[in-house]
């Protein structure tokens, strides 16, 4: 086999790996899989949560209470194994807040699971709900910081799962490449004397 045969074939075998690569490329939406609202505990008030309500809250109330919301994705139940993520983005819709001003939302990754339990918060859900069992709470899986959350009436409300407006992060991938055998060349027999 003479060299612009071997060439020929690697360049043939790079496009095909080329093109079953590309052929696994997507874009996913997916919706949460849980959501819910962590209001800063009171011991007036008890622990409180939103687990099944309609929106989820972040960011410091009129009242100088703290929300966080937290958003849950199977992400592993939506893209291939082995694939590479490439892009991701999170699209939410936010239906109610007390001011114009613009404040920058925070995203954190949570390093530990945390419930969804059967609580729903009445009126326009703000205070919460006592919480239920399995409910994340201000004092049951929390974290730090999210927002801004010095300044008065920073609060956002936003759709949940639950809402006709429910919250989408858009994943962009490449899948993993199939394994495929590759043509390996043979060498020519030589001629018989």
């Amino acid at each position: 086999m003479n060299r612009r045969m071997l060439v020929a074939i690697g360049i043939a075998a790079a496009l095909i790996s080329l093109e079953a690569t590309l052929a696994n490329a997507g874009i996913v939406n997916i919706n949460p899989s849980k959501d819910n609202t962590l209001y800063e505990y009171d011991p007036l008030d008890g622990d409180r949560s939103n687990a099944l309500g309609f929106h989820f809250f972040a960011g410091e109330t009129g009242m100088n209470e703290l929300r966080r919301g937290v958003l849950a994705f199977d992400i592993a139940g939506s893209v291939p194994p082995g694939s590479t993520i490439t892009a991701v983005s999170l699209s939410v819709n936010m239906s109610r807040t007390p001011t114009s001003t613009v404040y920058v939302m925070e995203l954190h990754k949570l390093l530990a699971d945390w419930g969804e339990g059967t609580s729903v918060a009445p009126g326009e859900e703000g205070d919460g709900a006592p919480a239920t069992p399995n409910d994340a709470t201000w004092r049951h899986r929390f974290f730090d910081t999210i927002g801004e959350e010095t300044a008065i009436a920073t609060a956002k409300r936003f759709d949940t799962r639950e809402s006709a407006s429910p919250p989408m992060l858009t994943i962009e991938f490449i899948g993993a490449p199939r394994m495929t055998p590759s043509p390996r060349p043979r060498p020519t027999p030589a001629p018989r004397p």
